[in-house]
This record gives C-alpha cells, structure tokens and sequence, in this order.
C-alpha cells in the first residue's frame, strides 16, 4: 500500500473510535483520519471532505451502519467501506455487503487484519473475518427464484447455476451427487469451474457470489 488514505470511523462509541484510530496510526497507509458518532454524522462528513476509506459500525443511533453505507455507496461509490461488528451480531452481515461494504470485520480484530483488510479492499478485493464463513451458514441460506445464466455478468450453465446454490447452502460434493444422480467426480470437476469462472477462492466467496447474482437469499426476514 503505497498512498495515504482519508480514513472516517464511524462509530457510537467513543472509546471504540479512539482505540481503532490509535492502530490504524500504527501503519503508514492513514493520511487524515476523521470521526462520526452516527450514520447521519458520517454522510455529513463524506459530503464535506475528501475520504477515501471508512470504517462503519453497523449499529448506530439516527441513521445506522448499514443505511448509511447505502447512501455513501450509492452517491460515492470509489469510496471503500469496511463493516463492524460484534461476533454475536450476525444478522447483519449480509446485509451490510448488500448495502455495498467491501469488507467485514470483528470490533475484536487485530492491527495486522485491519491492515490485510484494508489493502485488499483497496486493490478492488472484497475482505471479510476468518469467522464469516461459519456465521454465513448459520444464516441459514434458502434458494431463491432460478434466473438464467444469461442475466450473470459471467457465463455459467444451468447445472452450475443449480450447483453454485446447493454449494452455498453447504451441501458437500457426496450430497450434491446424490441430489442431482451425477457422480462425485463430476460435483467436484462443476466446482473446480465454478470457482474459476467466478474467480472464487473459497466457499464465502461463492456464497457472496450467489446473493449477489440473486441465486440465493437469506430465510431471515430481517435480512
């Protein structure tokens, strides 16, 4: 990481914003970093002054975390933003990439993650916490509608539609074999495709893939 960033975080707590911002200080890529104590503060902020990446809390008093992101993204969209959470607030997850995060992190995380994080995402990667896999799954991921290859930014056949959705509901290839009558070998050659069509490093990377391209949803209501 070779330039400086405008750095906001946005977070209720004092303490929290104070303690991140003493390690982000730590590294050579914060230039000015700058602090909001809500979504509204934070909108205000990203309207006022240059900022490159933000850090946002999820959960915030006026407007939230994930609203906020919704704004920013939509009116600035090279601006990167990175969620917070707690461990235990799991239900937002989904919902915070789907506001346009492009990365995840735990309020517990270490400097050395924040900086991985921040470069990734910098470089156009999406970021997310060692954690977020299993906390993914335990959303509970539904099927929903079918769409048609056709309507992806990428060409994907019907089957590896079909098995992109099994895959993100956490089906293994032996299941998957027996669901669709096909034998293991040919579940793991769709797969081994899969991922290189989609440039898929792992399984959270194929689920995010299957929400985005609307292959699958969230049972949660509140998602």
């Amino acid at each position: 990481m070779t330039e400086s960033l405008n750095i906001l975080i946005a977070d209720d707590h004092q303490l929290f914003r104070q303690g991140l911002e003493k390690l982000i200080k730590r590294r050579p890529f914060s230039n000015h970093i700058y602090h909001a104590q809500n979504g509204r503060e934070a909108i205000d902020i990203v309207n006022t002054h240059k900022i490159d990446l933000i850090f946002m809390d999820v959960r915030m008093p006026i407007i939230d975390g994930i609203e906020a992101t919704k704004t920013i993204v939509k009116a600035y969209p090279e601006i990167k933003v990175l969620g917070l959470t707690m461990l235990e607030d799991k239900e937002s997850v989904v919902r915070m990439f789907k506001a346009g995060a492009r990365g995840y992190l735990l309020k517990n995380t270490d400097i050395e993650e924040i900086e991985l994080a921040v470069k990734d995402i910098c470089a156009g990667k999406r970021y997310y916490s060692k954690e977020l896999n299993d906390i993914l799954l335990e959303q509970g991921i539904s099927p929903k509608q079918w769409i048609r290859a056709s309507s992806l930014k990428v060409e994907l056949t019907e089957r590896e539609i079909e098995i992109i959705k099994l895959l993100a509901q956490g089906f293994k290839s032996k299941e998957i074999s027996e669901m669709l009558f096909i034998s293991d070998r040919t579940v793991d050659n769709h797969r081994m495709r899969i991922y290189e069509r989609i440039k898929a490093k792992n399984m959270v990377d194929v689920i995010f893939f299957a929400i985005e391209h609307g292959i699958i949803e969230s049972r949660k209501s509140s998602l």
